[in-house]
């Protein structure tokens, strides 16, 4: 497929020759011109991570350059890969795109400087319930939640969830007593403990907390949060975090957490 530039000159060339007329040149020069604003990418150098800072890699993305290639295995990404365009980006390039592209809210064309490359290449909420019924969890824990004594062990959701063996939640009747109250108060508390990391990710990637910039229909907005807590989860990995130091937990290593995510896949795929 040519592009639009070589689409214009064949249509100079054409006209010089005498091949189209005045309103022929002018009508193809306009069907064949970018209705984006044209963007001097060439003018910028290509992405290079080794010509980066450190001061300027953590702000940018989030993670430590020494970090970065680790990362990038740990996900599994290619060496190389080709967009739908057929550019082609090594994978250390696409990852660095997308963790620049969430950490704080931008445009493609504020990415030009740094990776060199146009627009078009930059570019390339459901119940709870209804996701605790799809995930196939409540199976695991039916098979896997047992102390080494036999004893039934359970997650604690929120009152959305259904009441289980394996999944409790706070009590809900009309009149509490004192002892329902101050269980609810104690796992309250815990519960926004664990839910600090909620924060983490949206702290960490700003273009999250960018409301304007997700229109349902019209952006991945589920996808884009799904991206942005796997990248967060890896920074804890790799940094720890607040609730880490809470309850005195040392993270898995990056490779540990996606190996299991990688079970769990290929487990509810098969």
């Amino acid at each position: 497929m040519s592009s639009l530039k070589d689409a214009r000159d064949i249509t100079l060339i054409s006209h010089s020759q005498g091949l189209i007329t005045d309103e022929e040149l002018l009508l193809l020069l306009e069907e064949n011109t970018s209705r984006n604003p044209d963007f001097s990418y060439d003018a910028y150098h290509r992405f290079d991570l080794e010509n980066m800072e450190e001061a300027e890699c953590k702000s940018e993305f989030r993670v430590e350059k020494s970090d970065i290639p680790l990362l990038a295995e740990a996900l599994g990404m290619p060496d190389t890969f080709t967009c739908p365009q057929r550019s082609v980006a090594d994978g250390i390039e696409g990852l660095c795109m997308v963790l620049k592209r969430m950490s704080f809210p931008c445009r493609y064309s504020d990415m030009i400087y740094r990776f060199g490359r146009p627009v078009p290449v930059l570019m390339g909420k459901r119940h709870d319930a209804g996701m605790l019924r799809d995930s196939g969890l409540m199976d695991d824990l039916e098979n896997h939640a047992h102390s080494p004594t036999g004893q039934n062990m359970c997650l604690y959701g929120d009152p959305a969830y259904p009441l289980r063996v394996h999944l409790q939640a706070p009590f809900r009747d009309a009149r509490l007593t004192p002892g329902m109250e101050a269980f609810n108060l104690s796992m309250s508390r815990v519960r926004t403990s664990v839910e600090w990391i909620f924060g983490d990710v949206i702290k960490s990637f700003k273009a999250l907390d960018f409301k304007s910039n997700f229109k349902i229909g019209l952006s991945k907005v589920g996808k884009m949060y799904l991206v942005c807590a796997l990248m967060r989860n890896a920074i804890t990995c790799m940094y720890g975090n607040q609730t880490c130091d809470y309850f005195g937990l040392e993270p898995p290593t990056v490779d540990e957490y996606f190996s299991c995510l990688s079970f769990f896949q290929l487990k509810h795929m098969s």
